[in-house]
C-alpha cells in the first residue's frame, strides 16, 4: 500500500494533469471561436 505522502503527491498532479488539460482544450475552443482553425487543431493534439 501507498504512503499517504505519496497518494497526496499523485492526487496533486493528477489534479495538475487535468487543469491542463482543460486549459489546453478551452484554448483550443477560443482559437476555433476566433477562426484560427490550424492553431485550434494543434491544441487539440
Amino acid at each position: 500500500m501507498l504512503k499517504t505522502e505519496m497518494i497526496d503527491k499523485l492526487n496533486e498532479q493528477m489534479n495538475l494533469e487535468l487543469y491542463s488539460s482543460l486549459l489546453y482544450q478551452q484554448m483550443s475552443a477560443w482559437c476555433s471561436y476566433h477562426s484560427f482553425e490550424g492553431a485550434a487543431a494543434f491544441l487539440r493534439r
